[in-house]
């Protein structure tokens, strides 16, 4: 047999009967008289019948013995008359009226447990194959307990399941199985009720294990939780799926021949075997604790249950142990060998000689005491009430789970007992009548006398005062109000006003609920300097809804159970009260530890009426907590086939986009479609007698695939990091952190309310008001970006991690620090924690610093010595002067030394003591004067050394650029440039400048032209120029000879071909292809440069090939200012390709070098990798200055690889849909961009502006835009207008105006932006009604209405309706303003009138009508 937690026992044949029988003396008589249908109950349509034999020539069948018969004439069962026990054993056969043809094609075998309930099922199933009825076989299978998934047999250590398992088993029609092996019909059934296993007989003759109930891999598989118990259990047999011919006169019959060895046969039952016995082994044993046997239990098919009247012998080591009414009085560590023998039955005849083996541990495995409150000893005034709270305790010495333990509290005054109970389920209150020290002992004694004690002790004093406080509230929820206990405080009989404290778990004086934890509250009063207290604790606990957060539309219910109709299960019930209803599950999920195995999620969607669906659709998402617009997720809709009504559809996306799910080797994307999810809407199970039982939603961090449940198995939803599943560039490659949070939408609203239970979450019961965290207390400790606890000093503080500890249910659970010296050293020493979370080390040796929750520990070790000691150098010299209005980057510097990492400081400030800002290492001096640069570098221990640098500050006589323009790498011959303007300041006329003038000039073969508001076409006659430069002059205020000059070597060209737009530095060879611009390099940082400027939201795919190269570079600068500069960079690393935002990791891109091509994208300074997938955000310059935005809207890009060993290579292949292919087609459409958006309405006479807009072609960088107005009519108000700046107009007429923005580019690709602006005519028409409106009228006599008319201020005369509801709610149209009512009652009367652009009049009146 199986090794139950330490005790293995020998195989044991448990010969088990039937109950049943009469156990008085002289019942065996009585038993033997009566025949085997005693045994057995049978349901209506079932009969039994002795002493049957099957006819010779029924088929193949040729089977001598006499047997049971049981017939039945419709679906039904029999079942065991009473309990059984130990092992069951069945030999049957099944025999059909015709050979060749079933009368029935199901019996399954019910085991139920008689004290649980719990039941498991066995089927005899011959459908399972169309050819299995002509072949004369069928194949059994079983299901754990509450399942409805059948599994069978086992193929090396793997159970398999209905598609591929199953044992072999005779027919149902007489036939001979093909292999002809063993007699026809022939079948064996047999449980181990302690290995909790079953055999099936094959048609071979020889028994197959059909399943292991307890198995832990099996159980993994079935997503069930091991067998247990069994001890005693009933069994019943049920016919099913009856053939349509079986009736009463012609019945389905089945022939029992044994149970359990017994004869079921003959007129009456004869004795054929002897007792079972058998012992349960329900403790450990442990050693020096007097272990007593279990009483062995005697059974017998005939008598039934009996004492036990054999021998008992234990031995170890071979030799025997004496007994002591039934105990082994001193057992030591070893095994032991039990042997029953010798008993017999009623009739004398012995059983079998049985052999258990147990083993004796050495140390008992675990007893301990929990108290509703903190034990601690103080001091009180005789007569004061004091509490003792309860005590629970637990022992794992009971090898089924926790055994019972027995707790008792003493309460002892000056050592003497005074008093001792039995602890209840409650603490109570004990008067101390007298002076002394009362000491109060709780002990708790498990089943073998184990025995552990707690105490503490109270002092009562004559003069100090009497503190009475009533009991607290035991638990409260998070958040809620404490309400104080009634208190009172006497001093020698005087009542006097103690002090009330609020103890938060941290210690702290609190006034609210608002940590989950241990709070105490504190009663005080000081006498003669003396502090004297009582205090009563309690527990503030998360509740369950408190798991969840409503973000809309949503309420929230814990300890919610499923209905009737459904699987028992418990949970939080969320009601969604409108469609997108959502919450969110309030602790961050570690996403990284789903694997696949533990569902994300388990739901039961509810049904107010069962068959009718509330709603229609659950959306889970996860979002990463560092981006809320970065997530997964799946959409789970119902079925509306009504044949698959317990069935879902599920589809999992990214981003809350492209949802697919896979179905029988199709990918799904249609709303509606997706993965089959056994969970149901409509509380609809598979089939009739099943239950609908709760979903499960499943995520595989590893391998980035959601799966759900389908029956007992799971399906694989969508593989997000598959390009197959989401599509090339779209994988999901992970979020930017670890955590994420959970959130749950209801939709598709088809009640009042859609209501839905969530029963787990990340493998966290949610059942109960106060669920228990399902994992441990676990803890993350900051470690400020060191690998390792930086070295220590002594005598030195050091700085103690924060720490956050947190389990499923609560983060920030209050925790203890403590530091020793030599921690678990003979010479452990405990060190002290300052009020600053540090500890001084007075030696040179290893601290260990311990985070704690109860038993739970975080250990960090800190060695101290002596480090070095800390310098500093600069980078690169500082400069003797610079000039004022000019930035100037100080240099960087590298340090060594010192206790990890360290941090470098800069503080500059002027001779006057002034300070002059530092920003991102930059300064920017704006007077005359001398700096000292402060360099101030410190280590983790708050160490440092300081150095300064001096810095002269002068006053350039020219002005000086605040930044420096961007100039292309190229301008196209014939396109027309706005150059880029700049800023200077002349600083000669005091602090702070003026800012100066400038002026662009083109120098080319010696001549010089001055532009015109920076505008310059180059011509064709610039190309191939090589003497062709910008020229910028920042003049002086006061002296326009005196001027900055910026001077540029540009050049022209005139690209054909696509692989023409780019310009090449040193190194660099391009070469355009069918697939798009590819461009090899030899030289680090060399660069290709894309000529034209793109709109700073733009995508990009490319690729790069594999090897030779270490990392591709993208920069991104500002089209006019060239200081404003990105640098994007990608670097293999091993499988994953990632992205690097200025040197600084951010993120992982979908695709790699050598393999799928990259798709990124820069949308308002973020980037996506993929159409969704967002892999970055820009916080820095390059410069390290804060990230704006690109102020021009336009960048320019270039490329460039580091880390070449020979060539490496990139092919471009598209930019904003531009294809960069290898011809000179350009099919592209310029691109639209409106400034702001258009206001779609006005009124009469209001003004309505026109935004401005730009175009933007990738190829060309100048496309002209123009706006056309059109009136309502048709007539015209702006006719292609340049649009580069804000139009207005004033809407004089009602209707509709068309806004039309078209833009062109030089190769004639043409672009619309439609748009239109309503004016709306909000004044209804007027309404006249020429007389009085009828008020009471008959029935049958028509009433008639005065004339009336309407005017409108646009229209003119507009029609009007006459209408009324009859007293039943009918509406009727009135007309010719005349009608006769038919009825009696109320007549709402409405006259209504309405113009062309809806505005409408409306009067009401009652008409009442009688006889």
């Amino acid at each position: 047999m199986k090794n139950k937690a330490g005790v293995v026992v020998a195989s044991v044949c448990f010969a088990a009967a039937l109950m049943g029988l009469a156990l008085s003396v002289g019942a065996s008589s009585l038993a033997k008289a009566a025949g085997a249908e005693k045994l057995f109950s049978a349901s209506e349509g079932v009969t039994l019948q002795r002493n049957f034999f099957i006819p010779d020539g029924t088929g193949d069948i040729k089977d001598p013995r006499s047997g049971l018969k049981v017939s039945a004439s419709q679906a039904g069962k029999i079942n065991t008359a009473s309990a059984m026990a130990g092992d069951f054993e069945l030999d049957f056969k099944v025999v059909s009226r015709a050979t060749g043809i079933n009368d029935f094609d199901l019996l399954t075998f019910v085991f139920t447990d008689e004290n649980s309930g719990e039941e498991f099922k066995v089927y005899y199933d011959m459908k399972y194959s169309s050819e299995y009825e002509a072949k004369g076989i069928g194949k059994a299978f079983a299901t754990f307990p509450n399942g409805y998934t059948k599994f069978g047999a086992y193929e090396g250590e793997t159970l398999l399941d209905y598609q591929w398992g199953g044992v072999y088993v005779s027919s149902f029609n007489n036939k001979l199985s093909e292999n002809k092996q063993s007699e026809a019909g022939s079948n064996r059934i047999k449980f181990l009720a302690e290995e909790k296993e079953v055999y099936i007989a094959s048609p071979g003759g020889a028994y197959s294990k059909l399943i292991d109930f307890d198995d832990a891999k099996s159980c993994e598989r079935a997503k069930s939780k091991p067998l247990t118990g069994f001890e005693k259990y009933r069994v019943s047999v049920e016919f099913g799926e009856l053939r349509e011919s079986v009736s009463a006169d012609a019945p389905a019959m089945m022939v029992l021949y044994s149970l359990n060895g017994q004869s079921l046969g003959g007129d009456s039952l004869t004795n054929d075997a002897g007792p079972s016995v058998s012992m349960r082994f329900e403790v450990m044993a442990v050693e020096g604790y007097a272990y007593r046997l279990p009483q062995p239990v005697q059974y017998d098919v005939i008598d039934g249950f009996c004492d036990y009247n054999g021998q008992i012998k234990v031995t170890t080591g071979g030799k025997e142990v004496p007994l002591s009414d039934g105990c082994i009085e001193n057992p030591r560590f070893g095994k032991y060998m039990v042997s029953l023998f010798g008993a017999t039955d009623k009739d004398g005849k012995p059983c079998k000689e049985v052999n258990l083996e147990f083993t004796v541990r050495l140390n008992h495995p675990g007893h301990e005491m929990t108290f509703q409150e903190k034990l601690i000893s103080y001091r009180i005034g005789v007569g004061t009430d004091i509490f003792i709270p309860v005590c629970s305790s637990f022992s794992k010495i009971g090898l089924y789970g926790e055994s019972p333990t027995k707790r008792t509290v003493s309460i002892f005054r000056d050592n003497v007992k005074e008093e001792t109970r039995e602890m209840g389920d409650e603490g109570f209150f004990y008067r101390l009548q007298r002076e002394g020290v009362y000491e109060i002992r709780y002990i708790s004694a498990d089943v073998i006398g184990h025995t552990v004690e707690e105490s503490f002790t109270v002092t009562a004093e004559k003069n100090a005062p009497v503190l009475n406080v009533s009991a607290v509230c035991g638990i409260y929820k998070l958040g809620s109000t404490f309400v104080a206990p009634e208190a009172e405080a006497r001093v020698n009989g005087v009542e006097v006003s103690p002090k009330k404290e609020l103890i938060s778990p941290f210690g702290e004086l609190t006034q609210t609920l608002d940590v989950a934890g241990d709070y105490l509250y504190r009663v005080s009063y000081t006498v003669g300097g003396v502090e004297y207290f009582v205090q009563r604790g309690f527990s503030v606990m998360r509740g369950a809804e408190q798991l969840f957060e409503n973000r809309r539309g949503s309420t929230i219910e814990a300890d919610a159970s499923s209905p009737e109709y459904a699987e028992a299960c418990r949970g939080v019930k969320i009601s969604a009260a409108k469609s997108n209803s959502t919450v969110r599950y309030v602790n961050p999920i570690n996403i990284t530890q789903l694997n696949g195995a533990v569902p994300l999620i388990e739901f039961l969607p509810l049904s107010k009426e069962k068959g009718i669906a509330d709603f229609g659709m659950l959306t889970i998402t996860l979002t990463d907590i560092n981006n809320p617009k970065s997530s997964i997720g799946v959409k789970i809709s119902r079925s509306y086939d009504r044949g698959y009504y317990w069935l879902s559809l599920v589809r999992a996306g990214i981003n809350n986009a492209n949802y697919a799910g896979w179905s029988w080797g199709q990918l799904k994307v249609d709303e509606g479609a997706g993965t089959n999810m056994t969970v149901s809407f409509l509380g609809e199970a598979y089939q009739a007698g099943m239950k609908p039982t709760a979903g499960s939603i499943y995520f595989d961090y590893a391998s980035k695939t959601f799966y759900c449940s389908y029956f007992e198995d799971k399906l694989a939803i969508l593989d997000l990091d598959s390009a197959s599943d989401v599509g090339p560039g779209n994988e999901w490659m992970g979020f930017s952190s670890d955590y994420a949070y959970l959130t749950i939408t209801a939709n598709s609203l088809e009640n009042r309310t859609g209501d839905y239970m969530v029963v787990s979450v990340a493998g966290q019961s949610l059942a109960g008001n106060y669920p228990e965290s399902m994992r441990p207390v676990d803890f993350e400790v900051d470690m400020l970006g060191n690998d390792c606890a930086p070295l220590g000093k002594v005598n030195v503080k050091y700085p103690i991690f924060r720490a956050t500890a947190f389990d499923n249910i609560n983060i920030g659970i209050p925790f203890e620090t403590h530091v020793f010296y030599r921690y678990n050293k003979s010479d452990q020493r405990e060190v002290t924690v300052l009020d600053d979370y540090t500890f001084i080390p007075t030696q040179e040796g290893v601290y260990s610093i311990l985070y704690s929750v109860g038993k739970t520990r975080k250990r960090v070790d800190v060695t101290v010595g002596t480090p070095d000691p800390i310098s500093y150098s600069p980078d690169e010299a500082y400069p003797n002067e610079i000039f004022v209005g000019k930035e100037f980057h100080l240099p960087g510097g590298t340090s060594v030394g010192g206790s990890g990492n360290k941090t470098i400081a800069y503080r500059a400030v002027y001779a006057n003591g002034e300070e002059l800002p530092v920003v991102a290492g930059t300064i920017k001096p704006v007077e005359n004067s001398t700096i000292t640069v402060y360099v101030r570098v410190t280590d983790y221990l708050g160490e440092y050394i300081e150095k300064s640098y001096k810095i002269r500050t002068v006053v350039s006589e020219k002005p000086v650029l605040s930044y420096e323009p961007n100039i292309a790498a190229a301008y196209i011959a014939g396109k027309t440039y706005r150059l880029p303007a700049v800023e200077g300041f002349d600083y000669t006329s005091g602090k702070g400048g003026v800012k100066a003038g400038y002026e662009i000039f083109i120098q080319s073969a010696g001549k010089e032209t001055l532009l015109s508001g920076n505008i310059w076409t180059p011509s064709e006659a610039d190309l191939g120029a090589n003497d062709l430069r910008v020229v910028y002059r920042v003049y002086r205020t006061d002296k326009k000879t005196i001027f900055e000059e910026k001077s540029y070597e540009v050049r022209v060209i005139k690209p054909t071909f696509k692989d023409e737009y780019f310009i090449a530095e040193e190194g660099i060879s391009k070469q355009g292809t069918k697939d798009g611009m590819r461009f090899a390099s030899t030289k680090n940082n060399s660069k290709l440069h894309f000529v034209n400027s793109v709109i700073d939201n733009f995508e990009l795919m490319f690729s790069v090939e594999t090897g030779n190269v270490g990392l591709f570079r993208l920069g991104i600068t500002d089209s006019e200012n060239a200081d404003i500069r990105v640098e994007v960079t990608l670097k293999q690393m091993e499988s994953k390709c990632y992205l690097f935002l200025n040197g600084q990791r951010s993120g992982v891109m979908a695709g790699s070098f050598g393999g799928n091509a990259f798709t990124l994208a820069l949308r308002d300074g973020e980037f996506y990798n993929g159409k969704d997938n967002i892999c970055g955000a820009i916080e820095k310059l390059l410069s390290g200055k804060d990230f704006t935005g690109f102020p021009s809207g336009k960048v320019y890009l270039d490329f460039s690889f580091d880390g070449i060993s020979n060539q490496a290579a990139c092919n471009i292949m598209a930019l904003n849909g531009q294809l960069f292919d290898d011809t000179d087609k350009d099919y592209m459409r310029p691109q639209i961009f409106v400034s702001k958006e258009l206001k779609r309405t006005a009124k009469i006479n209001e003004t309505v502006v026109i935004p401005a807009a730009f175009a933007y072609d990738v190829l060309d960088p100048y496309t002209e835009l123009k706006v056309t107005v059109k009136g309502p009519k048709g007539w015209t108000v702006f006719d292609n207008r340049p649009i580069d700046k804000d139009l207005t107009f004033c809407a004089e007429r009602y209707g509709q105006y068309t806004v039309t923005y078209t833009a062109i580019d030089s190769r004639k690709n043409l672009a619309r932006y439609p748009a239109s602006v309503t004016v709306t005519d909000d004044i209804p028409p007027e309404l006249k009604i020429e007389g009085e409106m009828p008020s009471v009228a008959r029935i049958g006599e028509e009433v008639r209405f005065p004339s009336m008319s309407a005017t409108d201020n646009t229209d003119g005369e507009v029609k009007v309706y006459l209408h009324y509801i009859d007293p039943y709610g009918k509406m009727i149209r009135i007309e010719n303003f005349a009608f006769t009512p038919t009825m009696t009652g109320k007549y709402a009367i409405t006259v209504f009138a309405r113009d062309s652009a809806y505005s409408y009049v409306r009067r009401e009146f009652t008409l009442k009508v009688g006889k």
